[in-house]
């Protein structure tokens, strides 16, 4: 019997409009009734995972992107890797067997490969309770509670989910958001070429990986330390100073983005597990889209070396700024007419700001250094490698060394009059992490020698020169002790810290220097809830513990 007359055959029988539906599937494959939940037009590119590239299934869903950039994919282990070089494609067809629970966990992978406006197709039955979760609306994370990656990614997901249609065994969903890659430095190589292949690099200098022994011990005093790490045994990763050409944006606080790809060099933390920069929405550990509509509005013509911290912050310039001054050298022979690029979201930079007076003292010239207002367009661009990683993997790469020493003789302040004891206090200037008994603490270590200290009061000339000459410098955890690096033969660094503050920095500077390092610990007035962080906790108010710590302190303090 031929079509026609099957038509008129199921315009009769009962159930008309149901054989209608079965003949135009029957003709056009399984995607036949649903032509406008995809991407319109031709040369798009398809994904169909598929345990059996030859099974029926995957044939029919194939046919029915014929005029398409079909890519079958019969290894589940490898389909975000795939995925990951085709760059974002525009239908993901997923076959693979299994509970409708798995296919959701493989949903959550994968979608986000999508460009905006594709489309996720799942075959299969039992699908109907994920239908009913995707179309509802996600529970809200509490504001002063920082996501964990997955609450990231499953808000995420929310937000990029579009129309969700359920007919039978087939599922689609519409994908809405621009989300962007988060390469890793270890597949750079591979997939940037991929997924970019307008842009391009090569890599002007590399220092190789390795080791090095800290003999000079770490004790802690108080309360368990947060996060503890092995300190004596410090790897460091090989660093690299490149260069990239082609159609880049420079969003500020180190992001530099491709059209659909972030570049490592976007993160303090590059290595950590779930890399997060100011300007992104972080989507999981994989991937993260711009934060707001910031269309780049500047074009910079010429040769960019990448010296933005992620935040302007005294503490991210003393370790962002300086980590990745050790390229600029051998960047500036390459490259001449090379401008050191920051970005500030104030209209009255001097130039005077310790952002900038940090470069100058390497011996970066002010009229080599440059700062946009807002995203910008950058076709040639060098990017160190930084040498400084607050977070697991914990490194400091010894070459820091050789980096503060070139800044200390170019910003020490000889005139100004120094100490071999000094408390590093904090002024009110900076509502954080403020010692309720401060004054008690600061009468302890005057009574004992140590000289006062505020460096936010001092200019940078000045601040240097006072941590230059000091033998045993002590002060409360946090930037206030981050000068240190200018210590020239320092014996003791002694931190007063609250418990709910983990950053770790005093010991990567113990690390490189070399010289004991002592944490006293007492409790912060605000804890971390169980299971999760917040801001309040880490930046809370605390009273050091002079009842209890005192002692040990002192008896710390006598001999040196």
């Amino acid at each position: 019997m031929r079509v026609p007359q099957l038509r008129a055959l199921a315009a009769r029988l009962p159930g008309a409009r149901k054989a209608a539906r079965w003949l135009r599937r029957r003709r056009g494959g399984p995607l036949a009734l649903h032509r406008d939940q995809l991407p319109r037009g031709t040369g798009r590119r398809v994904v169909v995972l598929a345990a059996n590239r030859a099974s029926r299934a995957a044939r029919r869903w194939s046919r029915a992107f014929g005029a398409d950039d079909v890519h079958l994919v019969d290894d589940q282990v490898r389909a975000f890797d795939v995925l990951a070089g085709l760059g974002p494609v525009d239908v993901i067809v997923d076959l693979f067997d299994g509970t409708p629970a798995r296919r959701e966990q493989r949903w959550q992978a994968l979608f986000l490969h999508l460009r905006p406006g594709g489309t996720y197709a799942v075959g299969g039955s039992g699908l109907d309770g994920w239908a009913q979760r995707l179309r509802a609306e996600p529970a809200a994370i509490p504001e002063h509670i920082s996501p964990s990656a997955q609450q990231q990614l499953e808000h995420e997901l929310a937000a990029a989910t579009g129309r969700v249609t359920l007919d039978r065994d087939v599922l689609l969903v519409r994908k809405r958001e621009h989300h962007l890659l988060k390469v890793r430095e270890a597949a750079l190589p591979r997939l940037l070429p991929l997924r970019e292949p307008q842009v391009r690099f090569t890599d002007l200098q590399t220092l190789p990986a390795g080791s090095y022994d800290v003999t000079a011990e770490v004790r802690h005093h108080g309360p368990a330390a947060p996060e503890p790490w092995d300190y004596r045994h410090v790897d460091y990763p090989e660093m690299r100073l490149r260069h990239y050409t082609g159609p880049l944006t420079f969003g500020g606080r180190m992001l530099v983005h491709a059209r659909d790809t972030i570049l490592p060099d976007s993160y303090h933390w590059p290595l950590a597990d779930n890399p997060d920069n100011p300007f992104t929405i972080n989507a999981g550990p994989a991937f993260a889209r711009l934060a707001g509509r910031r269309p780049a509005r500047e074009e910079l013509t010429g040769d960019y070396f990448l010296l933005d911290p992620n935040y302007g912050a005294f503490g991210h310039v003393m370790t962002e700024v300086v980590g990745r001054l050790w390229g600029w050298d051998r960047a500036k022979a390459e490259r001449p007419d090379l401008k050191a690029l920051f970005w500030s979201d104030r209209n009255n930079v001097t130039g005077d700001e310790p952002k900038y007076r940090i470069p100058r003292a390497y011996g970066i010239a002010l009229d080599d250094i440059v700062w946009t207002r807002g995203p910008a367009q950058v076709g040639s661009l060098i990017a160190p490698s930084l040498m400084w990683h607050n977070r697991d993997p914990f490194y400091a790469h010894p070459g820091l060394r050789e980096v503060w020493q070139r800044l200390g003789h170019g910003l020490i302040d000889a005139g100004v009059p120094t100490y071999d004891r000094v408390f590093i206090g904090r002024t009110e200037t900076y509502a954080r992490r403020t010692c309720r008994n401060d004054a008690d603490v600061q009468r302890f270590f005057s009574d004992r020698g140590f000289t006062v200290v505020y460096p936010e009061l001092l200019d940078l000339s000045a601040q240097a020169a006072v941590f230059a000459d000091a033998k045993v410098i002590a002060g409360y955890g946090g930037s206030g002790l981050f000068s240190v690096l200018f210590a020239r033969n320092p014996q003791a660094l002694i931190v007063l810290n609250q418990n709910s503050y983990s950053h770790r920095n005093e010991q990567l500077f113990a690390a490189v220097l070399d010289v004991p390092l002592h944490y006293f610990w007492s409790a912060a007035d605000i804890s971390h809830p169980e299971g999760g962080r917040t801001f309040a906790a880490t930046e809370s108010s605390w009273a050091f513990d002079l009842e209890n710590k005192g002692a040990a302190l002192n008896d710390l303090l006598a001999p040196l």
